[in-house]
């Protein structure tokens, strides 16, 4: 019904690519390249290396909005404790199966032991560790205000020898709700961590398992709880969820939250490291080096964008994609300014514009919400039917089409911005009307 032509060309800004298309971590290889830090990053930084230096245990609860940068950070410690030679689980939650949950924690140390098999002779991976990271490496202790984030908890998670237990897989098919013992289950992740010389438990995304009965959620951050509360030394456990999931866990079990040593929560991006982030995303993707280093952006149109976005780091993008995609295809265009991101983000003038301006990857929601729909209101579940996406992931998506000010939402329900619903509605009984012409036409 709506055709959209999505030919462009980021050649002449200098780019191979539109930089602001990959939000999420995942999408991206060198993670590090591109992360700009903030207060939150020095305080993780600072936790871990009180915990390492006391080989103590520390528990805490990372809190923020969606796209605030929380998976990058867990990944980012994930990532750095694995190649230190410690035992790192990263779970990221996807259903509200507490027993699929479980299981998928420990099925970690069966998959540790098959990597174990092909892998190089540990003592080479402890010699090639303290080559790149020895003592040579740390000689100018006055270099650390220099580090980045990622380069300080690397050297948290340098020392210290690689082991490697023999571990009994768990028995996963004997695990079912009417036999489910959050105190046995701790006590055998303890057991199995307390195997490591540094170790951590990292969920992701907790929010997802909370629609579960509470009867589950009890017996499940009672399992946690139970861990944390005797977890081996250097051992870390991070969680990560959004600020009403954290609020419904505190209501649901505050003995669990009572547990917990630290709560960290995200921050909104400052201009100054908005400014810095679109810089490193950008010479992330140039062609060849540019004297300009945010060109084609000038600082108001960056300020302007963070300040829509209110400080989250996903909408931002979201928002600098779009623009620069509209740029791309503007001939007249030479540089982006406050005005021209303003111009370009308010009301389209027309639907396939109004399409067009939505990133690729959500762009199919927009167009079925349209099409199918009218334009709204139409709920989550509804169409996670239509895509085949879990309804999670559906809400999610949903969710950041109403940060960006594409969607409206009341209730539950989403609906198309107001500014373009009235097109929408008039290009849907235009196109019905065209059947009812013809066969005038027929007939005459």
């Amino acid at each position: 019904m709506f055709k959209i032509d999505v030919s462009s060309s980021y050649e002449r800004f200098g780019l191979e690519k539109n930089p602001f298309t990959d939000l999420s971590s995942e999408a991206i290889r060198d993670i590090e390249k591109i992360h700009v830090s903030q207060e939150i990053d020095s305080r993780i930084a600072d936790i871990l290396s009180d915990v390492i230096g006391e080989n103590s245990g520390i528990a805490l609860s990372l809190v923020g909005p969606l796209g605030s940068g929380k998976t990058q950070r867990l990944k980012g410690v994930h990532k750095l404790i694995q190649e230190s030679g410690g035992m790192s689980i990263y779970q990221k939650i996807d259903s509200n199966d507490i027993i699929k949950t479980t299981l998928d924690i420990f099925s970690y140390f069966s998959e540790y032991e098959e990597e174990e098999e092909i892998e190089q002779p540990l003592e080479e991976v402890a010699i090639a560790e303290e080559s790149e990271f020895g003592e040579g490496a740390y000689e100018q202790p006055y270099q650390e205000e220099k580090l980045s984030f990622f380069q300080k908890i690397k050297r948290f998670f340098s020392g210290g020898a690689r082991y490697a237990p023999a571990i009994e897989e768990y028995e996963d098919s004997e695990l079912t709700r009417a036999n489910y013992n959050s105190q046995d289950i701790g006590n055998q992740l303890i057991d199995y961590l307390g195997e490591y010389k540094r170790s951590a438990l990292i969920i992701d995304e907790m929010e997802n398992i909370l629609t579960a009965p509470n009867t589950d959620l009890i017996l499940f951050f009672e399992f946690i709880r139970e861990f944390i509360s005797n977890m081996p030394e250097s051992s870390v456990f991070i969680m990560a969820c959004t600020n009403n999931a954290y609020d419904r866990i505190r209501e649901i079990n505050p003995a669990f939250v009572a547990r917990l040593h630290n709560e960290l929560f995200s921050e909104p991006l400052s201009d100054e490291r908005a400014i810095k982030l679109v810089q490193k995303r950008l010479e992330y993707s140039r062609r060849k080096s540019i004297i300009n280093p945010l060109y084609p952006f000038e600082e108001s149109a960056i300020v302007l964008a963070n300040s829509m976005a209110k400080g989250n780091p996903r909408d931002l993008l979201k928002l600098l994609h779009t623009t620069l995609f509209t740029a791309t295809r503007d001939n007249f265009v030479e540089f982006i300014d406050d005005r021209y991101l303003a111009k370009v983000l308010t009301g389209p003038s027309s639907v396939e514009e109004y399409i067009r301006r939505v990133p690729s990857d959500l762009r199919e929601d927009v167009r079925i919400i349209i099409e199918k729909y009218g334009g709204g209101p139409v709920t989550y579940i509804q169409l996670a039917k239509d895509t085949q996406e879990s309804v999670t992931k559906q809400y999610t998506k949903l969710e950041e089409l109403v940060a960006m000010g594409i969607l409206s939402s009341e209730k539950g329900k989403y609906q198309i911005n107001s500014s373009v619903i009235q097109m929408v509605r008039a290009s849907i009984r235009k196109e019905s009307e065209k059947p009812k012409e013809s066969k005038r036409e027929t007939k005459k």
